[in-house]
């Protein structure tokens, strides 16, 4: 008989009860949304790679502690470990805290594209200047993947307040690339 359980819920479980395949499984579904999330708040990818590393081995060395506390609360504590492993970089570096805000979208490699850079910068400059909160829901909804459920969880914050920002991000996002578009087609 099948469990009722969600698939994370019970590959949670599996891992707890030392199931490698399980937490392979967990690894693959989290490592792209971590380190998304991860390299979306610093420059430079191999920092971003070491990061995310250190994120899996703290996950590994305190999966017995975790607790399920409902529907993702394994991404929520997954990405409340990401947070603080990026607070202690920019401590170890002397750089505020506030700075987690302004550090600049990772841009891929093989985005070589110049259009494609210049629309990065434009969104990154618009997500810049954002609050800080629809910056923080901003980057876990879309870099990292999470549900506004998740999120909330993450944030300590209602689910209808998570999308309330998300729909306030986006209307200011879409209002400041429009007129950052305007500008240049009138250039």
């Amino acid at each position: 008989m099948k469990s009722s359980k969600p698939i994370e819920e019970e590959l949670v479980s599996l891992s707890q009860a030392g199931d490698e395949a399980a937490f392979r499984q967990l690894y693959d579904i989290f490592l792209p949304k971590v380190y998304a999330y991860i390299a979306s708040r610093i420059e430079d990818k191999q920092d971003a790679e070491d990061i995310t590393s250190r994120v899996f081995s703290s996950v590994v060395e305190h999966l017995h502690r975790f607790r399920p506390r409902g529907e993702g609360s394994f991404s929520a504590w997954i990405f409340t470990i990401a947070r603080n492993e990026l607070k202690q970089v920019y401590r170890r570096r002397r750089l505020p805290e506030s700075l987690i805000e302004q550090t600049e979208v990772f841009l891929p490699a093989m985005e070589s594209d110049l259009q494609q850079k210049e629309l990065f910068g434009q969104v990154q400059q618009a997500i810049s200047s954002l609050s800080k909160r629809q910056i923080e829901v901003v980057r876990l909804r879309f870099f990292a993947g999470l549900r506004n459920k998740e999120i909330a969880a993450l944030l300590h914050l209602d689910e209808r307040t998570v999308a309330a920002h998300i729909s306030r991000a986006v209307e200011n996002l879409r209002a400041k690339l429009e007129v950052s578009g305007d500008k240049e087609r009138q250039i």
